[in-house]
């Protein structure tokens, strides 16, 4: 009966994301998908997990209904603009690629060094294999010496500028791929995987939402590009960040074996893609939530997780006291400790921020959709797609306690506002693939 209700609950609010937005992919039906993924899985109880209270229910119904109402408002108050703008993101479209080169090789020498700093603690690849378990818990205790620590963010702007480079190509391109191994390498290095999804997403809506404009303008550099060509690109990405997550479960020795586990789920242990640990990955944060909320100490210091980095900054003057990087855990009843964004919220602000940031953050998302579509600058993309990013991984956790996504959007952010004037520089404009 859940999973109908969430199955219909979905339709009607991809039918009115379809309505408001005029496309598809939008900023509700992003926030939408995955929650509905998460709650199904959750329900289909594979793993025997615990019953959500009516507060978890309440709690994810009053954040959605704000995410909404923030929307609906900015969409009642927005006045569209008669102005036609004919420069599209870039002139040249060569300046893309030689950001994403420059960016991408930024992150290759954190992925360099930090690769050298396992040789040399390890002796061998063998020895960092065998050692797994152990560099990912020196790495969550913040004690590899040597590394550069958020470098790799540029990587990830890479990638954002690699997304919007293969929409003007209408498809991946060898020049795109670059940031994409940049961000696997450096995740199997960390024993990570969330830096994986994190890039995918970024990749998929720099992508989109750009071809969306470019369409729109006419400005596609090759007018017959087809479906099939589209698609085989996104299943090229999608090949390369699945095999570097698959890398970083065998090599970890991820744990599979779960009690309780329904049969169904426990013919998948050793399954490449899907198996007993990938779904509690993506369907156990739902009850993390559910325990929480049975906690009475909720509360941390305030803003601690949305701006986690800031924390950080400020505690290297001695300023602040450095909040953790990871959550506590819960068992639900297995052990898992993120809790969708929710969470971080109810202990950033109370529970008037399930209320407040939601509905901010459907304002900005509608804000810059509009602002995207009537400006089509490299500025309103940024916006769109790192809110966006939020909105889509709010499932699993607040992204912005990241460093890395703080630093890319930084990194992205300055690098849009710069590039209008370098585009005024005459460069040769090729149609090299690459």
């Amino acid at each position: 009966m859940v999973i109908l209700i969430i199955i219909l609950l979905l339709t009607l609010l991809l039918i009115m994301g379809k309505q408001i937005f005029g496309k598809w992919l939008n900023p509700l039906s992003i926030y939408i998908l995955p929650w509905s993924m998460m709650l199904i899985l959750y329900d289909l109880n594979f793993l025997r997990y615990y019953e959500l209270t009516s507060m978890t229910w309440l709690v994810a119904g009053a954040a959605l209904f704000s995410f909404i109402c923030g929307i609906l408002l900015i969409k009642i108050l927005h006045k569209p603009s008669d102005s036609v703008k004919q420069y599209v993101f870039v002139n040249n479209v060569n300046i893309l690629k030689y950001v994403i080169i420059i960016f991408a090789s930024i992150g290759l020498i954190d992925v360099i060094v930090h690769w050298s700093v396992l040789f040399k603690m390890y002796g061998s690849l063998p020895g960092i294999i065998i050692h797994a378990n152990e560099i990912y818990r020196l790495r969550i205790e913040n004690k590899i010496p040597g590394i550069i620590p958020y470098l790799v963010g540029f990587s990830y702007s890479a990638v954002f500028f690699a997304g919007v480079y293969s929409a003007y190509r209408g498809r991946i391109t060898m020049i795109s791929v670059f940031p994409l191994l940049d961000v696997v390498l450096k995740e199997i290095a960390n024993v990570g995987r969330s830096g994986i999804l994190l890039a995918f997403l970024i990749y998929l809506l720099s992508y989109f939402f750009a071809g969306h404009v470019l369409k729109s303008a006419g400005k596609l550099q090759r007018k017959k590009i087809s479906i099939r060509t589209q698609i085989l690109s996104i299943v090229t990405v999608i090949v390369i960040l699945v095999t570097g997550a698959s890398v970083v479960r065998s090599i970890r020795g991820t744990y599979e074996n779960f009690a309780g586990a329904s049969k169904a789920l426990s013919k998948t242990r050793g399954g490449l893609v899907i198996t007993p640990s990938i779904y509690l990955y993506f369907s156990a944060h739902i009850g993390v939530l559910n325990q929480f909320l049975k906690d009475q100490n909720v509360n941390k210091g305030f803003g601690e997780n949305t701006f986690l980095t800031a924390y950080s900054i400020l505690s290297k003057f001695d300023l602040v006291e450095r909040p953790s990087d990871y959550q506590d855990g819960y068992r639900v009843p297995f052990w898992t400790n993120t809790g969708t964004y929710l969470r971080e919220l109810i202990e950033d602000f109370g529970y008037v921020g399930i209320f407040v940031f939601p509905f901010l953050l459907g304002m900005s998302a509608m804000f810059s959709w509009f602002r995207l579509s009537e400006k089509k600058d490299l500025l309103s993309l940024v916006l769109l797609t790192y809110l966006s990013s939020i909105i889509g991984i709010s499932f699993l956790m607040m992204i912005t306690r990241s460093g890395i996504w703080t630093i890319s959007f930084s990194v992205v952010l300055i690098t849009a506002v710069l590039i209008p004037m370098l585009d005024t520089i005459p460069v040769r404009n090729s149609e090299s693939d690459y």
